[in-house]
C-alpha cells in the first residue's frame, strides 16, 4: 500500500498544482507584508514578522513533501533571516528586506517552473543570506544547545490508530485528552500515536511528550535507527521527529525508508547541531523540517503541531482523488 501512496504522490500533477497555487498567494502577500516591514524600522510589528515567517515555513514545508528540493532549500535559508529577525537578534533594514525581496522573487520564479525547479542553482541566493547572517551578528548564526525546562512531565498516551488510506475529515482536534499509562518497549509497537520522537536522550522524549499532551498531540518515544523503523512497520505515525545523531547511525540515513513505509508521513529532523550542510542534506534525502534543540518549546512543538495538520491535509486530498475516481 505504501508504494501506491508513493506513487500518487510522485506522478500526479495535481499535488504540484496545489503546492504552486498556495504558494503563490503565499509569496503575494509575503511582498506586501515585507514593505509594510520595511517601512516601520525598529518599531516593527511583530505579529506581522511572524506572519512572513510562518509563510516562508509553509512554503519550505510543503516543498519538501512534494520532492521540490532546491525550493527548500532557498526557503530553508530565507526563513533562518526571518528567524532571526523575528527574535530581534538584528533590525529588518533596507539591506535585509531588499534581500528577502529578491529572495522570495526567486522562489516565486522556481514555483512558476516548478517542474525544472530541482535543476536550477540557488547556491548564490543561499550564500548571499548566510553572509548578510554573518555580518548582523558577527558570525554568531548557530543556535544555543539545549537547556532543561523545569516543568513537570507527563505520560505517554495513545489515540486510536488510523491506518493511512482511511477516510477522514479534517486535521484532529487540539484539545487534550485524558493520559494513559506509559507502555513497555514491546507493547509499545500495539499502541498508536500521532508522533514518534526518535531520540536517545530520555529529557527530550520527556519534554516533548510533555509539550504536545498540553496540545491534545500524542507521542511515543523510540531511543534508535532501528527501533524507528520497527515501529513504523507496526504502526501508522503522522510525524516522525528525528535526531540527527543516534546510537547505531545518523537520522538523516533513514529517512528515504521512513518515506518508503510511510509516504504521507513527515520528517522533521531535531538536533543540537545546525549548519547549512546538515540542513541540505536532510532536505534532499526528504525532511520536511530542520530544528534546533532549544529550551524554547514553541519553536518545535509548533513546526510539528504544523507537520501533523500538513500529513491530514495530503491524506485528505489523496482520498478525495480515489473517491472521485471511483464514481
Amino acid at each position: 500500500m505504501s508504494d501506491q501512496i508513493s506513487a500518487e504522490l510522485d506522478c500526479d500533477e495535481q499535488l504540484l498544482e496545489m503546492f504552486v497555487s498556495g504558494a503563490a498567494d503565499l509569496l503575494d502577500q509575503i511582498e506586501t507584508d515585507l514593505l509594510r516591514l520595511e517601512h516601520m524600522g525598529d518599531e516593527w510589528d511583530d505579529e506581522l514578522v511572524n506572519k512572513v515567517f510562518r509563510s516562508a515555513h509553509t512554503i519550505k514545508g510543503e516543498s519538501g513533501f512534494v520532492g521540490l528540493e532546491v525550493i527548500g532549500k532557498l526557503s530553508h535559508s530565507i526563513e533562518n533571516i526571518l528567524d532571526m529577525v523575528r527574535d530581534r537578534i538584528f533590525v529588518a533594514d533596507n539591506e535585509t528586506i531588499n534581500l528577502l525581496l529578491e529572495c522570495f522573487d526567486k522562489l516565486r520564479h522556481l514555483t512558476e517552473e516548478v517542474e525544472t525547479s530541482n535543476d536550477v542553482d540557488v547556491s548564490d541566493y543561499v550564500s548571499r543570506l548566510q553572509d548578510l547572517a554573518d555580518r548582523k551578528t558577527g558570525g554568531d548564526t548557530i543556535p544555543a544547545s539545549p537547556a532543561q525546562i523545569a516543568e513537570p512531565v507527563c505520560e505517554e498516551e495513545t489515540v486510536q490508530d488510523t491506518e493511512p488510506c482511511e477516510e477522514i475529515a479534517a486535521a484532529p482536534e487540539a484539545e487534550p485528552v485524558p493520559a494513559a499509562p506509559k507502555y513497555s518497549a514491546d507493547e509499545v509497537e500495539n499502541k498508536p500515536a500521532d508522533v514518534l520522537i526518535v531520540d536517545d536522550d530520555p529529557m527530550i522524549h520527556s519534554l516533548l511528550s510533555h509539550h504536545l499532551d498540553n496540545i491534545g498531540i500524542t507521542s511515543q518515544a523510540a531511543m534508535s535507527c532501528e527501533q524507528c523503523l520497527q515501529m513504523l512497520r507496526n504502526n501508522s505515525y503522522r510525524v516522525i521527529v528525528l535526531d540527527f545523531e543516534l546510537p547505531d547511525g545518523q537520522g538523516v540515513e533513514i529517512i528515504q525508508e521512513i518515506r518508503h513505509i510511510h509516504p504521507l508521513a513527515q520528517v522533521v529532523m531535531l538536533t543540537g547541531k545546525v549548519n547549512m550542510h546538515n540542513v541540505i542534506n536532510c532536505l534532499e534525502a526528504g525532511a520536511i523540517d530542520f530544528l534546533p534543540k532549544t529550551d524554547n518549546y514553541h519553536l518545535i512543538v509548533d513546526p510539528i503541531q504544523l507537520a501533523l495538520v500538513r500529513s491530514y491535509r495530503w491524506l485528505s486530498l489523496i482520498n478525495g482523488k480515489r473517491q472521485t475516481a471511483t464514481v
